[in-house]
């Protein structure tokens, strides 16, 4: 069973104008690098309460931009927050200790295996930092629009 967190940000009506108004690619490498930033927090978070027996569910949390159809905006960006699987990460079983599992039995030898209990790390996380990752995610979007501006201004000025 795939289990995630969703989270939806919605900026007030003059963010949505800002953001409307400039070209899609530009308002997505504003919008998604302003969400992995925001997402620091509840990454580093997460990781603290996480029982740290190898450490490669730790070294595994992060985020990851999400890809969304060809027209879409930048209020349909998405970045995952959670364990990475493959390559050098080793996070397969985040999902066991986050929801927990039932007892169950194995087909073939009939041998019982235990149930493993809820071991929430993501979600306690995600709610303990949710005003932080929302004032981050607002000064982060304010830099990157004007840092994007001043490269246009400079693009500009240079063509004259």
């Amino acid at each position: 069973m795939n289990k995630q967190l969703d989270v939806n940000l919605t900026g007030g009506k003059n963010l949505d104008k800002l953001l409307d108004a400039l070209p899609v690619q530009l308002e997505r490498r504003i919008v998604g690098g302003a969400l992995n930033a925001s997402a620091k927090p509840i990454i580093k978070s997460a990781k603290g309460k996480i029982h740290k027996f190898t450490g490669n569910l730790a070294k595994s949390l992060g985020s990851v931009n999400v890809k969304t159809g060809e027209g879409a905006k930048a209020s349909e960006v998405k970045v995952r927050i959670g364990a990475r699987r493959g390559g050098k990460f080793k996070g397969f079983h985040a999902h066991l200790l986050e929801f927990g599992t039932k007892e169950r039995i194995v087909k073939k030898t009939g041998k019982r295996v235990g149930r493993g209990p809820k071991k929430p790390f993501l979600g306690p996380a995600l709610r303990e930092q949710a005003n932080k990752q929302r004032k981050i995610l607002t000064r982060e979007i304010a830099l990157r629009t004007h840092k994007e501006a001043k490269k246009l201004a400079a693009k500009y000025r240079t063509l004259k």
